[in-house]
């Protein structure tokens, strides 16, 4: 039995009496928070709009990375996280977008050429702004320094043959910056994985749609 939820929304225009019912499904949720069909088609449709190629383009991945992303926005909301200058961040990274584009009309044709609405791009940039936000504040500062410091120099050492310029040694000195990022962001990301699957273990989410169900278990 197909276990997706419908629902319907009913709009009324003027004093009309008929109303255009737009149907859409439930796919998941998590925490009680649903996860639609349109949503996650959505997240293709982003994708192609704003260059981003999906790793893993199979929907059932995608809807995975949604659910991931629920978890962190609601942790977000929970702990109180509010981005500064919201208008003019969302503004600004749909500006970036749009550079792919010749023109601001060639923007607005793509938009409509993949069934996408600005307001939906809007909620999608600000929602990333907010997994950014949340992953800096949570994980990215608060791995030790010290820690990231030793692992920079022991990985200096160990692999030097790979900082040469122009065949001479760079000193650590000079690579000290962009080594200890780079070690920071791994650390970072090591430790986010293991909150997110926590996240996952403790929490509730269910994937509704068979069709999804079923192509994870094909997967395995």
């Amino acid at each position: 039995m197909h276990r997706s939820i419908l629902f319907f929304f009913l709009l009324y225009i003027g004093s009309n009496v008929y109303a255009q019912v737009l149907i859409d499904s439930i796919v998941a949720v998590v925490n009680t928070e649903a996860i639609t069909r349109s949503e996650l088609e959505n997240e293709f449709r982003i994708a192609a709009i704003a260059g981003k190629p999906i790793l893993a383009p199979t929907k059932r991945a995608v809807l995975e990375t949604i659910i991931n992303r629920k978890f962190v926005l609601q942790e977000s909301e929970r702990i109180g996280i509010v981005i500064a200058e919201r208008d003019d961040r969302i503004v600004g990274q749909i500006t970036k977008i749009r550079t792919r584009f010749a023109s601001n009309t060639d923007f607005q044709n793509a938009l409509r050429q993949h069934q996408l609405e600005t307001e939906t791009l809007r909620m999608w940039v600000y929602e990333q702004i907010i997994y950014d936000e949340f992953f800096r504040r949570r994980f990215f500062n608060a791995v030790s320094s010290a820690e990231v410091e030793r692992l920079a120099k022991s990985y200096y050492e160990t692999n030097k043959t790979e900082f040469t310029d122009s065949e001479r040694q760079k000193e650590y000195s000079e690579v000290r910056e962009e080594l200890t990022e780079r070690i920071r962001q791994a650390q970072a990301e090591k430790e986010f994985e293991v909150w997110l699957n926590r996240e996952k273990e403790e929490g509730t989410w269910h994937i509704l749609d068979d069709e999804l169900t079923q192509a994870a278990n094909e997967a395995r």
